[in-house]
Parts: structure tokens; sequence; C-alpha cells
């Protein structure tokens, strides 16, 4: 993924991660960010990933699916934010690009429609 500025170590397959005692910062994600995520929409990015990113020697958790993504901060076991795909930066967009293609060099029959 070179000429992609992404921070942090990148995991391929996405790390594993058991939520099931974080709280959802739903105040942060929908009421100051405007992310219109539910925890549901937010648990499905994480499942679905197709990489995440471990930041600050592994506090935080960043999912990434080709639908959304997920931050999870887990020294405080919590679902920080989450946004839909339509929010992806340009950086992230570009990474999503590159894992769609080796999706399909490894499935060449799998269609992402």
């Amino acid at each position: 993924m070179r000429g992609i500025r992404i921070k942090g170590k990148i995991n391929i397959p996405a790390k594993n991660i058991n939520l099931s005692r974080f709280s959802f910062d739903d105040n942060h994600i929908n009421n100051e960010r405007n992310h219109n995520v539910t925890r549901e929409e937010a648990l499905s990015f994480i499942k679905n990933a197709k990489l995440s990113i471990s930041k600050w020697n592994g506090k935080f958790e960043n999912y990434y699916s080709f639908d959304g993504a997920t931050y999870v901060d887990i020294e405080n076991k919590n679902i920080r934010t989450a946004f839909k795909q339509e929010e992806f930066k340009e950086d992230v967009e570009k990474m999503i690009e590159v894992l769609k293609n080796m999706n399909d060099i490894n499935c060449p029959n799998h269609s992402n429609d």
C-alpha cells in the first residue's frame, strides 16, 4: 500500500476482538459528529473488516470494511467512533480500492456489487 498515508500497524486480516463489554459512544458518534451510525452498524463494520490498524501502541484499533469504519478505544473498552464509507477520506478510499483489487485476485468469481 505504498503511496497511501496510513499511520499505524496494518493487520490483514483484521485483529479479532470481543466487544461484548464495550460501550458505544453514541453521543460522540451521532450527536457531535453526525455520522448517523447505530451500534449494530458499527459492529458490522468490525465483523466485515478487511483490515485493522493498531494505533498508539495498541491503545486504539481502527477497523475498515467496504461499508464503513469503526474506531475502538481498547484501553477504555469503548467504540469511540464509526462512519459509513461515504465519509472515507481519500487515503482510506485508496486503501479500500487496493483491498478490493486483492479480493478480486484471490476470488476471481467474487462480485463487489
